[in-house]
This record gives structure tokens, sequence and C-alpha cells, in this order.
């Protein structure tokens, strides 16, 4: 699984492999604000609108569940 760039300004791009697709995609701040919830296969995330900081992703998939941090700057 690849989260990158990561720290990012913006858009992260979620790569999980050619036989995993996500579900479901949370973005959560450090706080335990849940920022964005993304249903369904998702490639890009745009953190641009969102304060700099560390967050929490969450992606769901078709094979359980990812939890990763990234910040963004």
């Amino acid at each position: 699984v690849l989260l990158y760039p990561n720290p990012t300004t913006g858009k992260l791009m979620i790569n999980l492999g050619a036989d995993t697709k996500a579900t479901k995609v949370s973005v959560t701040d450090l706080s335990g604000i849940v920022r964005l919830v993304k249903e369904g296969d998702t490639t890009e995330i745009d953190l641009s609108s969102y304060p700099n900081g560390a967050y929490v992703i969450e992606i769901y998939t078709n094979k359980g569940k990812l939890v990763k941090q990234i910040i963004k700057e």
C-alpha cells in the first residue's frame, strides 16, 4: 500500500495494488474529528482545504482495513 506524497500539500494518491479495491476511505485529524469520508473505490484524496497537521487515513478494502498516518503541510 502506497500513500504519496507524504508529507503532502494537497492531493494524496492511494495505490493499493492490482487486486485490491478500496470500498471506503476516511480521514481523521489527531483530535478525533472525522474530516472526510469517501465511499467507493478511491485512488485520490484532496486535502488542500484542510489545516496543516497530522491525519489518520483509514482505508477499507475488499481484503480488510488499513490505517496510515500522513502529514499535511
